[in-house]
């Protein structure tokens, strides 16, 4: 794997942190010794790839909730006391090909199971470890999916170039779906109480737009948290009117964006949906 490419996948925030070397291994690869410090000195404070609480998350809570162990990888009353006290001014790993085994700088204790397992330099001889077994089934409704539930609502279509109105009995999509710190908006138009706006291209586009903020504020997010915008309008004429709302509602930061033209199932000028991320949610 290139450098490029590893540290693309380092900085996706569904990355885990880890390390399946051999310590048996009388030459080892040198990550076995060096792997977590390197992320957290040379890719997060040197690099400034990620921020340091999202590298250590990525080594601790992340990979806790994603093998299902209840209470570890966190700071908590109740939760096992698993704990690395290090200085981050000089933390560095030293292994290398030539010398594998070497022990990284800058970690001055290290706790384990509420017990000193590592001090200053020295091995304690208390073994406080144990293995771990998964406590929680792992499962899109556990641990990563929370839907957004959405209730029956009216679908339109075209036909004809008339609007044609037909009720189903049950959605057949979420509103919105959270997973992993992301949340995944579906297509919202310029509808209010299953009917559609009437109004030109500058109403329709601001309301499709609430539409997409009121579900993000149901579900924790913000307009800052938005990350890439996917936009169908029916007629490319209307392009410098959709651009002018859009410029209103993202300012100086705006998020990624693709743009085009394709009839709609809804008849109405423009249909909307977003991506949000917040690292603290993932």
């Amino acid at each position: 794997m290139s450098e490029a490419d590893m540290q693309q996948v380092l900085a996706h925030p569904l990355s885990m942190v880890g390390s399946d070397g051999l310590p048996n291994d009388p030459h080892p690869h040198p990550r076995l010794w060096g792997a977590f410090p390197r992320v957290l000195a040379h890719y997060s404070r040197d690099l400034k790839l990620l921020p340091l609480a999202e590298a250590v998350r990525k080594m601790t809570s992340l990979s806790a909730a994603n093998f299902g162990l209840t209470d570890r990888g966190v700071i908590r009353i109740g939760a096992y006391a698993d704990l690395t006290l290090f200085d981050l001014t000089v933390l560095e790993d030293t292994a290398n090909y030539e010398t594998p085994i070497a022990a990284a700088t800058g970690i001055d204790m290290v706790v384990v199971n509420g017990k000193i397992a590592y001090h200053q330099g020295a091995i304690s001889d208390q073994r406080s470890g144990r293995m771990l077994c998964r406590t929680e089934r792992i499962s899109q409704k556990s641990l990563l999916f929370h839907p957004i539930r959405s209730k029956p609502h009216e679908h339109y279509a075209i036909r004809h170039r008339r609007r044609c109105r037909h009720r189903r009995p049950e959605t057949a999509l979420a509103r919105a779906v959270e997973a992993g710190g992301w949340l995944y908006v579906s297509g919202q138009t310029p509808m209010t109480d299953g009917e559609v706006v009437e109004g030109g291209i500058v109403e329709q586009t601001r309301l499709a737009f609430d539409n997409c903020l009121a579900i993000m504020q149901e579900a924790g997010f913000g307009v800052e948290d938005v990350v890439h915008v996917t936009t169908v309008l029916t007629d490319a004429r209307y392009f410098t009117s959709f651009n002018k709302v859009f410029k209103e509602i993202f300012g100086d930061n705006p998020p990624a964006r693709i743009c085009s033209v394709q009839d709609l199932v809804v008849d109405c000028k423009v249909e909307v949906d977003v991506k949000c991320y917040r690292a603290d949610r993932a």
